[in-house]
């Protein structure tokens, strides 16, 4: 329970600094992040009990997904190189549902640990991208948040 707490707390921390200081393309991952745990809990209240990760997530698929899509199109019109890990972080959590669905049996722990692992470099990732940005804002480097079209 106190890896739960520490994740929540570590999560609340990185969200409201990338909020706070970050610049346009962390405070869209920001929002995108909050959006897709939102959608995760109120999908995640819905399922039967005792199916967790016994069977395909596939309301939890679906949200993955849309955020995987969402941080690819992020990745593609934002300045930032913090952005391709975390997006192909939330790939390899896609790829954890897709494995579940090939091979319904995979261990259910194994495939909570497939989906969820790749949460903790993505929050680390967004700090990284947000703390950059500050140092470069402090130092008076003007680095756009968007690419040229």
């Amino acid at each position: 329970m106190n890896l739960v707490l520490f994740f929540i707390g570590l999560l609340t921390c990185a969200l409201s600094w990338a909020a706070w200081k970050g610049g346009a393309p962390e405070r869209w991952a920001t929002i995108l992040y909050a959006a897709a745990i939102i959608a995760s809990e109120l999908v995640s209240q819905g399922a039967p009990p005792g199916q967790n990760f016994t069977v395909l997530a596939g309301p939890l698929l679906i949200v993955d997904l849309t955020l995987a899509i969402a941080l690819s199109v992020l990745t593609i019109k934002a300045n930032r190189l913090w952005l391709i890990p975390a997006t192909g972080c939330q790939w390899l959590a896609v790829a954890g549902h897709l494995t579940r669905w090939l091979a319904p049996r995979v261990i259910p722990t194994s495939y909570a640990f497939l989906t969820m692992i790749w949460s903790w470099p993505m929050i680390v990732l967004l700090l990284i991208g947000t703390i950059a940005h500050q140092r470069r804002a402090t130092r008076g480097e003007q680095v756009p948040g968007w690419r040229r079209s």
